[in-house]
């Protein structure tokens, strides 16, 4: 059992059951997936961005804040609800999931095989030196698993999208959103797909959090007047932000709650490391920066091309200032010599030239795509009234 961060480790609910395989099993484990993908990956709805080769979380968030960004600049309304899956990999129940992949034609052999996979397991945890007794496992893909990503994504390949709404998918984090001129037409269209997938979510089994569940009303207009969606009867309030994939997204879509969020971070992180790359430290300034570029850098601009281009100049000179504290101290130079001399001198480029080479990098990889949803991004309008618009990445 792994503690969940952040949480109370002395309750049981707050923890990741990690299932633990031989080493035959997971090599058996690889063959089955490799073998099931052949059949099942072209069949996998274009929402779905999770565990998916050549798809990432910040693909995703570039594909979602692409659409919503134009829609303002449109001046239009976007509504957003993130779904709370409760222990979505722990609760799939097992009929079901062989009903679809019999469904989508997977070979009856493959099935058959996958079926003794996952029915009459047993698990127990320890504690300590202590183990407790066997019990049955009647639910649930085994998380530590390779399989069991993939066949999560299959058993909620079918969820329904309504025709004035959309669907992001990564794994289990679920986001809804729909657009419209009007603020009451937006909510409406949003509480429509929300009503359209509750049942789809019952038949399933798949347990639904109102109360951890998140909504936003991307739009500079007050929301006081604006019906509140309703999951599972249960109004869910409008937010100012929400954190989706690892991003803090706010409604004016500034990016300025997630720039400090990293900021934060990536100060924390380097208390943490302090002892090994402070100047007393025996290391050499070599493994310092490899310290550094490895752990305190990736915090700073993870996702960056999706946020990057939308932060301003106050927010970038925030997060220039953290690597550049962290490199005079690295180096151990004198306060007089700059910033520009000390990065050239440990070749390490400023973070709003790290982030620019990211994006321009993953420009080219989604205009060259063989997935046409991916590619699709590349091929949006890129110009509004003659000039371009403010999206995450400008192709």
């Amino acid at each position: 059992m792994i503690p969940k961060p952040g949480k109370d480790p002395k309750s049981p609910s707050n923890h990741r059951p990690i299932s633990l395989l031989n080493t035959l099993s997971k090599v058996y484990e690889r063959l089955l997936l490799t073998r099931l993908q052949t059949y099942s990956t072209p069949l996998i709805r274009p929402e779905q961005f999770g565990f998916r080769h050549h798809h990432s979380t910040t693909l995703q968030l570039v594909n979602v804040l692409d659409e919503i960004i134009s829609a303002k600049n449109l001046t239009r309304k976007t509504a957003a609800v993130l779904l709370d899956v409760q222990k979505a990999f722990d609760k799939v129940w097992h009929p079901g999931l062989i009903f679809k992949l019999i469904s989508i034609g997977i070979p009856t052999q493959l099935v058959n095989i996958i079926k003794s996979f996952l029915q009459t397991r047993k698990f127990s945890v320890k504690v300590d030196n202590n183990f407790s007794s066997h019990r049955n496992i009647s639910a649930g893909v085994p998380q530590g698993s390779c399989l069991s990503p993939h066949l999560f994504s299959l058993y909620v390949n079918d969820i329904p999208v309504h025709p004035n709404a959309k669907v992001a998918l990564f794994a289990d984090d679920t986001l809804l959103y729909a657009t419209s001129k009007d603020h009451s037409a937006a909510a409406s269209h949003l509480q429509k797909q929300i009503n359209l997938i509750q049942p789809w979510f019952k038949q399933w089994r798949i347990s639904i959090n109102p109360s951890k569940t998140s909504a936003i009303f991307f739009s500079n207009k007050s929301t006081l007047n604006t019906p509140k969606p309703k999951v599972l009867n249960t109004p869910v309030s409008w937010s100012h932000s929400i954190r989706y994939l690892g991003v803090i997204i706010d409604r004016n879509l500034n990016f300025s709650a997630h720039a400090k969020s990293v900021v934060n971070k990536t100060k924390a992180a380097g208390h943490l490391l302090f002892p090994m790359i402070n100047k007393k430290s025996p290391l050499s300034v070599r493994t310092k920066l490899y310290i550094f570029k490895a752990y305190m850098r990736p915090i700073l601009t993870y996702a960056s091309p999706a946020w990057a281009s939308n932060i301003s100049n106050s927010n970038w000179s925030r997060i220039e200032a953290v690597q550049n504290k962290t490199l005079r101290q690295i180096t151990d130079l004198p306060f007089f010599v700059s910033n520009h001399s000390i990065r050239k001198s440990t070749n390490i480029p400023s973070i709003r030239e790290f982030i620019n080479a990211t994006s321009t990098k993953l420009q080219l990889s989604i205009s060259s795509s063989h997935f046409p949803h991916i590619k699709s991004i590349s091929t949006r309008p890129g110009l509004l009234n003659g000039r371009k618009r403010n999206r995450p990445l400008k192709f």
